[in-house]
């Protein structure tokens, strides 16, 4: 279950939020918070689609940086 932004501890730059004046401003949302509504919203087959994509990139990354380090070239 999210929580509400009044029960945060931490501020949107991960410092610990003490007291009503580091509070942040009414209607404030960091860029996590946003980020979970849209997937909240997203249909659950987007999400997957999404999910194999994500993996499709990270494995092509993967393959580049170690080609990289080891000094060998794609074609």
């Amino acid at each position: 279950m999210a929580k509400k932004i009044s029960n945060r501890t931490h501020n949107a730059s991960g410092l610990k939020m003490s007291g009503k004046k580091n509070r942040p401003p009414a209607g404030y949302f960091d860029a996590q918070e946003i980020q979970d509504e849209i997937f909240r919203k997203m249909p659950a087959d987007r999400k997957i689609k999404l999910a194999s994509e994500l993996t499709m990139f990270c494995l092509k990354l993967n393959h580049l940086n170690g080609n990289y380090k080891s000094g060998k070239t794609s074609s």
